[in-house]
């Protein structure tokens, strides 16, 4: 069975049906059953960003200047200059054609140490008062501020990385990023399944004492539930916040044990 199938499994044998069925309400709406109302609103609405981000893929990408967006806005930081290479919408073929989940890194593409400035200005193989010693004194001169940083990483709607600061020439940065889950789950891997099903059966909790907190106490009877067994039922899912953060981070931890990431994450431990 898939992982999605063994996370439905999962919720059904822990989560009674009665307060599934009072929860999504899957009479309301007669063209979804209520394990595609589960996948909709509680594993594709919810933990597929949060899994994604602690555990999916790790991925490189170069930014290319055709994928730039260019804009007009002036930079705060250069008077007169607009951030035209801030942001880059990165094509399917790049990103496996998945959906970036997050910006993990942002370096420069060549041999620069982590002390320089990561801009163009600077050549870290130059000892002494180097050109880049020199453009980095004028920047700062002219602008009040210190030399040029890698700059971070934010997803936008559409697959679009932007940098920040705002970036006033073109620079082929390397981006490591990790990569959504499909909406199957079909890249969760085996060391995975039982931490992401913890996941998805607490998430469906937590819905449900959201969706029915308020509601059972107009009724003396729900869905065939004694009202006495319902709201304790419920109650106990009251503040389920840590116990999920708790199991997305053991979901994350568990994606190390798949060969190719672990190798991944050692070469870059290394460079």
């Amino acid at each position: 069975m898939d992982a999605l199938g063994q996370a439905l499994e999962s919720i059904h044998l822990f989560i009674q049906r009665p307060i599934l069925e009072a929860a999504f309400n899957p009479e309301a709406d007669t063209s979804l059953s209520l394990d595609e109302l589960i996948r909709e609103k509680v594993l594709n609405g919810y933990v597929r960003k949060r899994a994604s981000i602690r555990g999916g893929k790790i991925h490189r990408i170069i930014l290319h200047q055709e994928w730039c967006e260019h804009t007009s806005s002036p930079s705060p930081w250069a008077l007169g200059i607009s951030g035209s290479y801030s942001e880059y919408r990165v094509p399917p073929e790049a990103r496996e054609h998945r959906d970036i989940a997050c910006v993990l890194q942002v370096r420069f593409p060549y041999s620069l140490g982590a002390s320089c400035s990561g801009g163009f200005y600077n050549n870290c193989a130059i000892k002494g008062n180097t050109l880049s010693q020199i453009a980095g004194a004028a920047l700062q001169a002219q602008t009040y501020s210190n030399i040029l940083a890698n700059p971070q990483g934010i997803v936008l709607p559409g697959n679009i990385i932007k940098l920040e600061p705002p970036q006033i020439n073109y620079i082929q940065w390397m981006v490591y990023v990790r990569l959504m889950y499909d909406e199957n789950f079909s890249h969760i891997q085996e060391s995975t399944i039982d931490p992401f099903c913890d996941v998805c059966v607490t998430a469906t909790k937590q819905y449900c004492f959201n969706e029915l907190h308020f509601k059972v106490e107009s009724n003396a009877m729900y869905h065939g539930m004694e009202l006495g067994v319902f709201k304790d039922t419920i109650s106990q899912w009251s503040d389920l916040k840590q116990t999920l953060d708790e199991q997305i981070l053991a979901l994350g931890g568990s994606e190390f044990y798949d060969p190719d990431r672990a190798r991944g994450i050692l070469q870059r431990m290394v460079r």
